[in-house]
């Protein structure tokens, strides 16, 4: 009993995690890295490992040996979790007892059980069909718990060989789902509406089944390709307030591969069902112009409102900025108001920035095509009219952009305002409406397929 009782205790103290680091992607997976002693004998050895996470992708396990001291012979993932329907097949033709503080008790073979009823056959042959119901208490006589296969929690084991005693230091790695980042930006728009306060934090989600002590943290930003998409479990938390203040950025970026790596200056621990928020950097002001924007196919009478800055080091930032939301406040005189939200995605550094807040108000358009000229079978000649109105107290320019997609070749014949710029897909003009008036844009295009 003692060598057991011994046995036992180093190979529980033996295998558990000294040092832990995660890399969390942006798509709900997560690599894990987690060093661990093992204590080997000559010979086969079990390793269980239980404190894993209940959503790790069992295929992904790798463990490796850094001192090349043993051998992997046998993987394998346990995850036949105990739960009363489970026990309960794994006891049909053994004796129960079913009780319930008003019916009684009736005791028999256990012939069949599901979440509605349990049929039993008693000593004197009778067949009972028993009605489950929370009240009852169920009493398995002949369960061993040793010969169910069934577990506590998932659980990894391995069958390794070794050619002697040791203390092995190993390095298990897998991916799990379930954890998740995204990046949330709060900007603070200034009172003429030229300027943005901005600031970034980090929104790590834990949902994996598994608390993290003390480890070391990266989170990568890009669209990685995965096979298939796990979307976990649980929700994640908004919140429409600036946040809190921080004591600065508390993380490094590089460049890694095709993506970009920030990692956490210190340890940290992630817990279980917790959503843990980090300064992503420093706050910084940035240059920024609102731009009134009417594009029929995204909504045929109201004008968008935009805010449009560029990440570069000039204007405050430079920075790679991974995909996350943009929530947007302004100042009421002591006030702080919140305006509006959009999302961005993964933007390199000199790239620019459109961020949709809402819609305007005051302002409305109209748009109609006037005239249909088919040339030819391959050929036509639209005339379009746009009807500005503003209704505000100020003179304001909406930037029109102009769907043109699916034709060989396109042309603007004529137009009462000038294009401001095109490409293979839309066109667009910069329009000027007086206060409290309204102005009539018409353009022609000719379009050939």
């Amino acid at each position: 009993m003692k060598k057991v009782l011994v046995l036992s205790f180093i190979l529980i103290c033996g295998i558990i995690a000294q040092d832990i680091s995660i890399t969390v992607t942006n798509q709900n997976l997560a690599l894990v890295r987690e060093e661990r002693t093992l204590e080997l004998g000559k010979g086969k050895s079990v390793i269980e490992i239980t404190d894993v996470p209940g959503l790790i992708d069992a295929t992904s396990v790798h463990i490796k040996g850094l001192d090349n001291n043993f051998s992997v012979l046998e993987q394998n993932f346990e995850y036949d979790l105990l739960d009363a329907n489970k026990v309960l097949n794994k006891s049909l033709g053994k004796n129960i007892i079913i009780s319930h503080p008003e019916s009684g008790m009736v005791k028999g073979e256990l012939l069949f059980s599901d979440g509605a009823n349990a049929i039993l056959k008693t000593a004197a042959g009778e067949l009972r069909i028993v009605p489950r119901n929370k009240e009852q208490q169920i009493i398995l006589e002949e369960y061993d718990p040793d010969k169910s296969g069934l577990i506590i929690k998932p659980t990894l084991v391995w069958l390794l060989q070794s050619d002697k005693k040791t203390r092995a230091k190993t390095e298990i790695s897998y991916l799990t789902h379930g954890l998740n980042w995204h990046a949330e930006y709060v900007a603070i728009l200034n009172k003429d509406e030229s300027k943005l306060d901005l600031s970034s934090w980090v929104s790590l989600d834990n949902k994996s089944g598994k608390t993290y002590e003390n480890t070391r943290l990266k989170l990568m930003a890009g669209d990685l390709n995965l096979i298939s998409r796990f979307d976990g479990r649980g929700g994640r938390i908004d919140r429409y307030a600036t946040m809190a203040k921080s004591e600065g950025s508390q993380f490094t970026e590089k460049e890694f591969f095709e993506y970009h790596l920030y990692t956490l200056s210190r340890r940290t621990t992630i817990k279980n069902n917790q959503t843990k928020q980090v300064q992503l950097f420093d706050p910084t002001t940035v240059d920024c112009q609102k731009i009134y924007n009417y594009n029929y196919q995204k909504d045929s009478k109201k004008v968008r409102v935009l805010v449009h800055f560029k990440n570069e080091k000039s204007n405050g930032l430079g920075i790679p900025l991974p995909k996350g939301k943009v929530r947007i406040f302004k100042k009421d005189d002591d006030d702080m108001e919140f305006i509006g939200e959009d999302l961005i995605d993964h933007t390199p550094k000199d790239e620019e920035i459109k961020v949709e807040i809402g819609k305007a108000f005051d302002i409305r358009a109209e748009r109609k095509v006037l005239e249909k000229n088919r040339l030819n079978k391959h050929s036509e000649k639209q005339k379009i009219e746009i009807v500005l109105r503003n209704h505000k107290n100020e003179d304001i320019d909406i930037l029109i952009t102009e769907p043109i997609g699916g034709y060989r070749t396109w042309e603007i014949v004529k137009s009462s305002y000038k294009v401001k710029s095109k490409d293979a897909s839309k066109v667009e003009f910069l329009v000027p409406v007086k206060a409290n008036d309204e102005t009539t844009f018409v353009y022609e295009v000719m379009f050939n397929w």
